[in-house]
């Protein structure tokens, strides 16, 4: 529902005076102008105007660089109950209009201003996994224990569930590119550039990264953007990651003639040809000299998750164990992304039985 002529008159008048208030440096009183007239509105149910008022709030409180204000009524909007209460009568959720107000505030947030910068985001995607996880639990028998809230959230449709995690990544996006371009930051960034799903960025961060990391540290970094990848079963986006970065990867076929095979015959003998297929991780007849153990581990995982194949991926796990178990956090990505994107039980809690039945699904 639009606001009538004469209600943007005045609440144009009342940003106004905030403005004017933030330019002589009364910061306290332009807030409390703010909150006064937005309880006003809260009061006469006019959850339009307060909606409007609280947006235009949090815009100028960022341009005029008070960003602990901006974050402060940006959380409020996000997270307080009267404002949630007020998105939901209004009918509105996080669609492309709120994003876009969303992500202009954030461009206020100095460079900088790191820690803002991640508060910010946090207070986004909390407040959008909250609608999200909402929606799922009421839709199953009961809300898990735990999700409760002192307010009430909007249900959504799948539609619109898509919607605010398309949203949530334009903001991951922005913060991933902020850590990237203007602080170098690149480990932290490329965990945001996951989350949002953008792997050209993500290209042309790990080719800047590599001109001064040393060259034994090339192959984790690049084995950590993957997994995460596989973690968010996001599997696309891992093999064109890895085929992006490490080009000459080798088919399956060209490693052993057993697996030209197809259909029902192809894991059988992919089973028999475990020998030939990893004989040796560093031989050169098998393997391109050029590319690291666990860039071919990369590979090979990656193809294991595309085809869905549980045995394939234990051949894998077993055969690059030793080189993961140089660091613990690996070995945990990958029985993570096993566990979630191929039901493979996590290690030690499934017992003999559940593993041997997992294999030979």
């Amino acid at each position: 529902m639009s606001r009538a002529k004469g209600s943007n008159q005045k609440l144009s008048r009342i940003i106004q005076n905030v403005e004017k208030s933030f330019e002589k440096k009364d910061y306290y009183g332009g807030e409390q102008m703010l909150k006064t007239v937005y309880t006003r509105l809260l009061n006469q149910e006019n959850y339009e105007d307060a909606s409007y008022l609280l947006q235009q709030g949090a815009l100028k409180s960022f341009s005029h660089q008070q960003v602990n204000g901006g974050i402060y009524i940006s959380k409020a909007y996000l997270k307080g109950v009267d404002l949630l209460d007020v998105w939901k009568k209004s009918g509105k959720i996080l669609d492309d209009d709120k994003c876009k107000f969303l992500l202009e505030c954030y461009s206020l947030i100095p460079p900088d201003e790191l820690l803002l910068q991640e508060r910010f985001v946090k207070n986004v995607v909390e407040w959008a996994n909250l609608l999200i996880n909402s929606t799922h639990n009421k839709a199953s028998t009961g809300a898990k224990k735990g999700t409760e809230t002192a307010f009430q959230l909007p249900e959504l449709s799948p539609e619109q569930c898509l919607l605010v995690q398309k949203n949530v990544r334009q903001l991951y996006k922005k913060y991933g590119l902020s850590l990237y371009f203007n602080n170098k930051h690149y480990f932290n960034a490329s965990q945001m550039l996951i989350k949002a799903g953008e792997v050209t960025p993500l290209i042309d961060l790990y080719a800047d990264w590599t001109q001064n990391a040393p060259p034994k540290e090339r192959p984790f970094f690049l084995t950590r953007m993957i997994l995460q990848f596989l973690c968010l079963c996001d599997v696309s986006n891992a093999r064109q990651l890895i085929d992006a970065i490490t080009p000459n990867c080798l088919s399956f076929s060209f490693y052993s003639p057993f697996l030209l095979l197809k259909n029902k015959h192809f894991f059988f003998f992919l089973l028999l040809g475990e020998c030939v297929l990893f004989r040796d991780a560093h031989q050169k007849n098998w393997k391109d000299d050029s590319r690291h153990p666990l860039e071919n581990m990369c590979d090979l995982l990656v193809e294991s998750f595309e085809r869905k194949s549980v045995s394939l991926y234990q051949i894998v796990l077993n055969t690059y164990r030793p080189l993961l178990m140089k660091d613990e956090q690996l070995l945990h990505f990958v029985n993570k992304a096993a566990h979630l994107c191929l039901g493979v039980p996590a290690e030690g809690g499934g017992g003999f039985f559940q593993n041997l039945l997992s294999m030979l699904s």
